[in-house]
């Protein structure tokens, strides 16, 4: 694209600026490949592992009962409903609702599972309309 085709009038101005990350005071070139007008960036990338994984399950023996998940330090962890559930299972706090009327907290039917980025499996809560739903769970640490 030539400058004579880039839009211009008073309020619109194609500007772009950078500072220096250790004194934001000094104004620093930007620039872009020749070709593909997109910017060069020098970066360095670290693939970064999880140095522990594990799973388990846990169930809510009586429906309207919020049941907390076990004490385990993690990054991460992904909940599914168990595929033999026959009613909702919800994922929330300790203030978790599974009935309908109230319900608070992140409903899964059987099968339908989400990533929950927690610090410890303990901050979440599960809670289910049916006495003996129950979920699995993956975590990465």
């Amino acid at each position: 694209m030539a400058n004579e085709n880039l839009k211009k009038d008073a309020n619109f101005i194609t500007v772009i600026g950078a500072v220096d990350n250790t004194t934001d005071k000094e104004i620093v070139q930007v620039r872009v490949d020749s070709v593909s007008k997109r910017l060069l960036v020098d970066s360095e990338t670290t693939l970064v592992g999880y140095e522990t994984i594990g799973d388990g399950t846990a169930t809510v023996t009586t429906a309207g009962t919020e049941v907390q998940l076990s004490d385990v330090a993690c990054k991460r962890v992904f909940i599914t409903a168990h595929e033999s559930n026959t009613g909702t299972i919800v994922i929330g706090g300790s203030t978790v609702v599974a009935a309908l009327v109230g319900r608070r907290g992140r409903p899964f039917f059987a099968t339908q599972g989400d990533w929950f980025n927690v610090s410890n499996l303990n901050l979440l809560y599960i809670d289910s309309t049916a006495d003996g739903d129950k979920i699995t769970f993956y975590y990465e640490k």
